[in-house]
């Protein structure tokens, strides 16, 4: 799912890869987002035993997940002209999850995304292997820790 959203954001020109070689993205891309995420299967089930957190989830929680992920993805492409209206969207949703869905944990897992994601974004940038059309600090922009 990240591999069609992330072409969205070629595509509309929100980030761009250093020689694409498919739709835009770089052969890396698909890969790495593969590679995160077998990465945090092997990660978040130690992390959990070890923190005593059990996440339990419905069908209509996984859906206002699923919409989340798929509003934060979507957001930066239909918010270029107001870059801080991102950063507000995606802080009310991160407000309304945190505060009405958590589990025992969230704020930890949510600063973990929050500082681990743009840290490797940034280490990706500054090798060259891509950028962001519009970067606000280090390279990035504000609303990225947060879709993280």
């Amino acid at each position: 799912m990240i591999t069609p959203l992330t072409w969205l954001q070629v595509h509309f020109k929100i980030c761009e890869y250093h020689y694409p070689t498919f739709v835009g993205l770089a052969w890396w891309a698909p890969a790495s987002y593969a590679f995160v995420f077998v990465l945090m299967t092997l990660f978040f089930p130690p992390l959990e035993r070890f923190l005593t957190a059990t996440f339990a989830f419905s069908s209509w929680t996984l859906l206002i997940e699923f919409a989340g992920v798929l509003a934060a993805f979507l957001g930066p492409i239909f918010t270029t002209e107001y870059p801080y209206l991102m950063v507000f969207i995606l802080g009310i949703y991160v407000l309304f999850r945190l505060g009405f869905f958590h589990a025992k944990w969230d704020w930890l897992f949510f600063l973990l995304g929050a500082t681990v994601g743009p840290t490797l974004q940034i280490f990706l940038i500054s090798f060259d292997l891509y950028h962001f059309m519009d970067p606000d600090f280090l390279g990035i922009p504000y609303w990225l820790p947060l879709l993280c």
